[in-house]
């Protein structure tokens, strides 16, 4: 038998076509980006990503909710909070079912119903998260669905789309921004034809790039402070 074991060729190692990193040309330089700028650039990281995904490597679901746990600690600081990956993290793990993991448990538990949220998005989702991301509920938050869907459904390419979603959702209730940048992730998977959504934007949020061009930059790695909550309604 273990003359058998011993005699089996070694496995040759699996390789990939994709590559972790852009080329360095395909990146804006300088502090002006155009618009023009941050399309070529998303396009590519588009690319790039989508390679990735249809790729399906084992690790893809634990690469997803490590970004979806960046995007908690990044959403804890628009928020004026300073709990680290590792607080917000143990928050949940920690936590028995049913019991309360507390404001930055619910940050964590908000983004990562984000990343796995595969359909459409609809009320009941939106005041889920909403309660998560301890927001006052009202008609602007209740709009939010149908501006998802108006911008689903535009002919814009999907980096604009995008744009557009954060701008129109930002317009109606200017305290959402995490909740923006989240479906934002979620529409682009619809347009992208992702089986699940890839945490882009929130992790790139105190970066130098706008909404179009974010995903350049979450790409090439596996892995401003808004105003505090009011009451909107």
């Amino acid at each position: 038998m273990l003359h058998c074991m011993d005699s089996l060729t070694p496995a040759a190692p699996i390789t990939s076509a994709w590559s972790p990193r852009l080329p360095s040309w395909t990146r804006p330089h300088g502090r002006d980006i155009s618009e023009a700028d941050a399309a070529f650039a998303a396009g590519i990281a588009l690319k790039s990503l989508d390679d990735l995904i249809r790729a399906n490597p084992p690790w893809i679901g634990c690469w997803r909710d490590r970004l979806a746990l960046k995007s908690a600690t990044v959403a804890a600081k628009m928020l004026g909070r300073n709990e680290e990956e590792h607080a917000l993290r143990d928050a949940i793990l920690l936590t028995t079912t049913g019991d309360d993991p507390g404001p930055g448990g619910k940050l964590f538990l908000a983004t990562r119903m984000l990343a796995r949220q595969s359909a459409t998005i609809t009320t009941p989702f939106v005041k889920e998260v909403a309660a998560l991301l301890g927001m006052t509920w009202g008609d602007s938050l209740a709009s939010i669905p149908d501006i998802v869907d108006s911008a689903n459904q535009s002919e814009r390419a999907a980096p604009f789309a995008v744009a557009d979603l954060i701008t129109a959702i930002s317009a109606v209730r200017p305290d959402a921004e995490v909740m923006a940048l989240g479906l934002a992730d979620v529409m682009l998977t619809c347009k992208l034809n992702w089986p699940k959504p890839v945490p882009l934007l929130l992790p790139e949020r105190f970066g130098p790039r706008s909404a179009p061009s974010a995903v350049a930059g979450v790409s090439g790695r596996a892995s401003r402070p808004i105003r505090k909550r009011s009451a909107w309604r």
